[in-house]
């Protein structure tokens, strides 16, 4: 994924779980599975 709203997302995700250490996604459906599989 390499549009420019999943750059931005990822680098939210990024920067939130480096100051925090652990990121939980409630994500029910499913939607964002494919994006966070492929997140470093």
């Amino acid at each position: 994924m390499s549009g420019r709203v999943s750059r931005t997302l990822e680098a939210d995700v990024l920067q939130f779980a480096g100051r925090h250490g652990l990121v939980v996604w409630l994500d029910r459906e499913g939607h964002y599975t494919r994006f966070t599989d492929f997140l470093p």
